[in-house]
């Protein structure tokens, strides 16, 4: 049987700071992760993009670019790259924030999607 995985617009938020994270609490525990969220039906990808991120951040969108899809167990995820600028909010949804490098424990996919993006981008 086939699952039905959800679509999901996933985005590498580079900022002054470095790549942006944002907390996710997962099976009890924070975990970071990527921002993004859900593509709703007919909705852009693009759009799903930028909508998610200023839902989670606060932050808008500069220089958005489509660069690959990744598919995990539950997720087809449309792997976004973009400038973030304005400021950081957090939200329901968002407690905390951390940059990519910084001493935290990031999903495990979301590690590998930023790695793939690091090693194409240099």
């Amino acid at each position: 049987c086939l699952m039905f995985k959800r679509k999901r617009a996933t985005v590498i938020v580079e900022t002054e700071k470095g790549i942006l994270l944002v907390s996710h609490l997962i099976f009890g525990r924070f975990l970071f992760a990527l921002p993004g969220g859900g593509i709703k039906k007919n909705e852009n990808p693009e759009d799903a993009a930028r909508r998610e991120v200023k839902e989670e951040t606060g932050l808008k969108l500069k220089d958005v670019k489509y660069l690959f899809d990744y598919s995990t167990l539950f997720h087809e995820h449309k792997v976004f790259s973009a400038k973030g600028f304005g400021e950081l909010k957090k939200s329901w949804e968002t407690r905390h924030f951390a940059f990519y490098g910084d001493d935290v424990e990031v999903g495990k996919s979301f590690r590998k999607m930023i790695e793939t993006y690091l090693n194409n981008h240099q």
